[in-house]
């Protein structure tokens, strides 16, 4: 019989763990959005950490700048970033390069990996060299192409949460869509894919989740995207009927090009990876195939919370996968609750930071 590979997480039993979240200002256009996430992605974080016997403290950014600067925070282990949303890219960073400035542990991911990632440009340029299908993409001296295009999308290059995302018919295109480095591509028909990926300690690789479909009741389904003011509706319960989702195994060479590309992105604890599934229906897919994926963005920052796509893909995963559903059993956690498949993942996460050899650039500079 081969031996079960499972990680040992009761070693994570009394870790303090900072989590830092933000508060926008009253005009802050994330206000609204951030009003129906904040206690919900919160304290899903802090119960997961609480099943792995980890020991959570809450503080804004403010609150933790001020006292890991002063000595305060020596006890925490490490720190989680909670800071993202609709903000620009190099606010995101922020949480991060304190923490690495005072070397504690980061989770998700390095500032670097934000600005790798969270700029669209950089993430297309990078999924492309790691052998992904990236839309082509039009510059403003392309407008005339770009019009002859049937839709369009058109996104920020910077923000988050699917803010300013809209598709739009070529031939409506504006000079204007192009102002601020704003990524005007092709838009491909299909449906909305998200991949998670996330490490083993046990091995220090990335594993590549199963992929989750966005299913819209609409009347082209194929031409429905999951933008922000279908997200909006769907986290304040108005349309959660009219959105199901349906989990897929990959096949094992989209798995090796999207650990790839996350690998050169800096991805080191998790991540989530979004596509455009481009076929007409589902009924004769059984496995999401390479040929059949476009990328659309990487976020290093995913939303990590229960009742979400990210839990639901790690656990479909999770199912098929005899050493993680042992490393959850030995923990005391079952893949049925959403707060152990999150305590699962961040428990991977912290021991991998956690290890004496995990070091930033500057401790190997001066090593």
């Amino acid at each position: 019989m081969v031996p079960i590979s499972s990680v040992d997480l009761s070693g994570l039993k009394e870790c303090r763990v900072a989590l830092v979240y933000s508060l926008p200002q009253p005009n802050d256009p994330a206000n609204r959005w951030y009003d129906r996430w904040r206690t919900r992605v919160i304290m899903s974080y802090g119960e997961a950490l609480e099943r792995l016997g980890a020991v959570p403290y809450y503080c804004d950014i403010d609150t933790f700048i001020d006292q890991i600067a002063n000595g305060k925070l020596n006890s925490c282990e490490a720190v989680v970033s909670l800071n993202a949303g609709v903000r620009p890219v190099s606010h995101f960073a922020l949480v991060p390069a304190v923490a690495q400035w005072f070397r504690k542990p980061i989770i998700p991911c390095t500032a670097d990996t934000i600005i790798a990632g969270e700029r669209k440009d950089l993430g297309n340029s990078l999924a492309s060299e790691a052998g992904l299908q990236v839309p082509r993409v039009y510059g403003p001296h392309e407008f005339a192409e770009a019009q002859a295009e049937a839709r369009l999308i058109v996104k920020p290059r910077d923000l988050g949460g699917s803010f300013g995302l809209k598709l739009v018919e070529g031939k409506t295109l504006e000079p204007s869509d192009f102002d601020g480095g704003k990524i005007v591509q092709a838009f491909v028909p299909g449906f909305d894919v998200t991949v998670p990926v996330f490490v083993d300690a046990n091995t220090n690789t990335l594993n590549v989740g199963d992929a989750t479909v966005y299913l819209p009741i609409h009347t082209d389904p194929t031409k429905w995207i999951y933008d922000r003011p279908a997200k909006e509706a769907y986290v304040g319960g108005s349309s959660v009927s009219k959105v199901t989702r349906r989990q897929y195994p990959l096949d094992p060479l989209t798995a090796d090009r999207i650990r790839a590309y996350c690998t050169t992105v800096g991805v080191d604890c998790f991540a989530r990876i979004d596509f455009r599934l481009n076929v007409n229906d589902l009924g004769h897919v059984s496995r999401i195939n390479l040929g059949d994926l476009a990328f659309v963005e990487i976020n290093p920052m995913p939303t990590v919370c229960v009742g979400l796509a990210f839990v639901e893909s790690i656990r479909s995963w999770v199912n098929r996968d005899a050493g993680a559903k042992h490393t959850l059993y030995c923990a005391g956690l079952s893949s049925d609750d959403d707060y152990d498949i999150i305590a699962y993942v961040l428990g991977h996460a912290l021991l991998r930071q956690l290890e004496p050899a995990k070091m930033d650039d500057r401790d190997q500079i001066g090593s």
